[in-house]
This record gives structure tokens, C-alpha cells and sequence, in this order.
């Protein structure tokens, strides 16, 4: 799961809801103005009911621990664990540092012994690190990471991770990072003070197209995914593949949909404009006086 503040100036943010291990690719997206139980629970009631097999295959949820998206992924999908990405981590202790006064190598030094802990082979090992490590953080920090502790042994830590194939990486552990064309949408969207919701629904469109013609041909032979031997009765010949209508490569989306915006309300202007022109030429040709004068300045009825 990402989250993104994209919707400016409004406070709306937006979160993805992205499949994949070996390849990332976006499935569902929410558009939402406050952070509330109910709202991220119809969401993945509609996640669950379109994906049933998520829940009986016990694919791993990576979140930020927000209570109200983990109890909806909870409730909607029982047999599945949340895990928690380690960016989040390092960014919470790297600001509680901050907080506490802590100037920069401090700040290195610290971040650097959560990673150690994280990458630990078992609870045990990473038991033993701690009580190795804990002698030399200041009493505040101590006071802190016990409170974060939980997380680490139940949703980050390495041993933990392992239990899913191909889901752990050496450096950077577990991320719920988008996949890498997404980030350059991610990014480019990013950039434009104002961004209306049209937009960015535009662009998910686009880029679910992009990735729904790369799993066709994956599943014909020909494109960057490979379909896995298990799965061979899923392929499909080459004449099969049903490229939609409108295909755009991640790296011009924004581009475009900048461009058909602009298009659409040049085109809704020079209506509007038109409208009004028309409209007032067929009033002006309509209106009668109601009197009429004679030449002596008496009034005659229409």
C-alpha cells in the first residue's frame, strides 16, 4: 500500500493498492479526504470481493501500521499478515530523534543499528544484538524503541519477511515503494502546485492500460514478464493480445493527460464562448418594444 498527498491544494490524499513480487503493478487506487476506518474498509471490502484468492493464498499486506487501514486489511482479509515497510520506521525514529535533540552523526549511528536489528536472521539474534547495542543509546531513545519494538518483532523484522518468497530485499528490507514506472507518474504529478482529481484518475487509467498490455504479453511470450512454469495453461497466443485503445508509456503519461486536460477545456471555453455569442445575437433580434411613440411623443400600444 502507498500513500501520496497528490490532490493540492485540497487535503485529499490517495492511496494504491499494488501487486507483485517480482513485478509491481498497480491494481486499485483510493481517493480520500480524511483517514477514517469505515472509508478504507469499503475499500477493501471491494479489493476482497474482486480478489478472492488474496485471502486463501495469505498474500502479505506492506502498510505503514496506520490503525484504521491495518484493522480494514484485518477484517476483509483474515488469513493475510501486515507487515510494515522499514522506510516508515526509519523515518518515525529519525524524526522522534530530532525531536530529541539529536544532531546528525548521532542520527546516522542510530538509523544504523535499527537497520542491523531489522536485518537480524531470527529473534533470537536480534535479541542478542539489542542487549548489545541498547547500552549505548541515551535513556530517551531507549524509552522510544521500546514502544516501536513491537512492530520490528511482529511486522519488520527479517525472520519474519522470510517466510514470503521474494519479498525480502538486503538493503532495503521491505518497502511498500511504488514500482519504478509508477514513481516517475508518482514524481511528475508531483510537480504541479494544483492537481485536480481528473488528472490523476486520468493517469491511473493510462497506467493500468500500460500494465494490463504487458501482463497480455507476458502471457503470449513476448514482453517483460515471464509466465511462471506452473502457470503455463494460462498463455495465450500472440493474436490474442487485446492492446486497448489507448496506450501510453509511463514516462509520457503526464505529458498527455496534461495535454488532453488543456484540450478539453480550450475546446469547453470556445463552446462556452460561442453559446454566449449565439445567444445573445438571437435575443437582440427577439426583443420588441413594448410601446411605441408617436411623433408627438404620445405613447401607442404595441
Amino acid at each position: 500500500m502507498n500513500t501520496y498527498n497528490l490532490l493540492k491544494p485540497k487535503a485529499n490524499e490517495v492511496y494504491l493498492f499494488q501487486t507483485g513480487a517480482d513485478g509491481i503493478m498497480p491494481v486499485a487506487f483510493l481517493i480520500h479526504s480524511r483517514k477514517k476506518e469505515k472509508t478504507h474498509a469499503r475499500f477493501f471490502e471491494f479489493v476482497a470481493s474482486s480478489f478472492p484468492k488474496i485471502n486463501k493464498t495469505s498474500v502479505p499486506f506492506v502498510t505503514d501500521m496506520e490503525i484504521g487501514l491495518v484493522n480494514a486489511i484485518r477484517k476483509n482479509f483474515p488469513s493475510c499478515d501486515v507487515l510494515m515497510c522499514w522506510n516508515h520506521l526509519i523515518k518515525d525514529l529519525k524524526f522522534n530523534l530530532q525531536q530529541m535533540g539529536a544532531d546528525q552523526s548521532n542520527t546516522a549511528l542510530y538509523v544504523s543499528h535499527l537497520k542491523d536489528l531489522l536485518r537480524s536472521d531470527s529473534e533470537a539474534e536480534y535479541m542478542t544484538l539489542k542487549d548489545e547495542l541498547i547500552r549505548k543509546w541515551s535513556k530517551p531513545v531507549v524509552v522510544y524503541f521500546e514502544k516501536m519494538e513491537k512492530d520490528i518483532l511482529t511486522h519488520s523484522g527479517k525472520w519474519v519477511i522470510d517466510k514470503y518468497q521474494n519479498l525480502y530485499d538486503p538493503y532495503s528490507g521491505i518497502t511498500n515503494n511504488a514500482c519504478e514506472s509508477m514513481n516517475a507518474v508518482i514524481k511528475r504529478l508531483n510537480k504541479y502546485r494544483e492537481l485536480p482529481v481528473d488528472c490523476f484518475v486520468l493517469s491511473m487509467f493510462y497506467l493500468q492500460n500500460y500494465y494490463i498490455n504487458e501482463v497480455q504479453r507476458g502471457l503470449a511470450g513476448i514482453g517483460n514478464y515471464t509466465l511462471r512454469t506452473k502457470f503455463n495453461h494460462a498463455s495465450i497466443p500472440k493474436d490474442e493480445i487485446n492492446v486497448p485503445k489507448q496506450l501510453v508509456k509511463p514516462a509520457d503519461i503526464v505529458k498527455h493527460v496534461m495535454s488532453e486536460i488543456d484540450n478539453v477545456r480550450d475546446t469547453c471555453s470556445k463552446d462556452h464562448v460561442s453559446v454566449e455569442t449565439e445567444s445573445s445575437k438571437i435575443e437582440g433580434a427577439n426583443i420588441l418594444p413594448l410601446v411605441s411613440e408617436t411623433s408627438d411623443g404620445t405613447e401607442n400600444p404595441p
